[in-house]
């Protein structure tokens, strides 16, 4: 499905780690809480049980995934705030 004919070849794999994540934003109308859930516990779990979980595994990956995203998101603000101010 996401084509991934050798598993050990890093740009293969990551390629078509990328198409996964994709279809999960795409099955989960992008709410990065259900994807990061689904990559970790299975999108068939997930689908049946959406947020209604109790796994602390998966709940400690989803606090840990939006961190990292919301302290992405922090950053990139910055940089462009200082760009702008570069271009002034």
């Amino acid at each position: 499905m996401f084509e991934l004919r050798n598993p050990c070849d890093p740009q293969e794999n990551i390629s078509a780690g990328i198409r996964y994540l994709a279809h999960l934003s795409s099955l989960f109308r992008g709410d990065l809480r259900l994807v990061a859930a689904a990559y970790q516990a299975g999108e068939r779990r997930v689908s049946e049980r959406g947020l209604n979980y109790a796994n602390p595994e998966v709940i400690a990956y989803v606090k840990r995934i939006r961190a990292r995203v919301n302290r992405a998101a922090g950053l990139r603000v910055a940089e462009s705030v200082k760009g702008r101010e570069a271009c002034r």
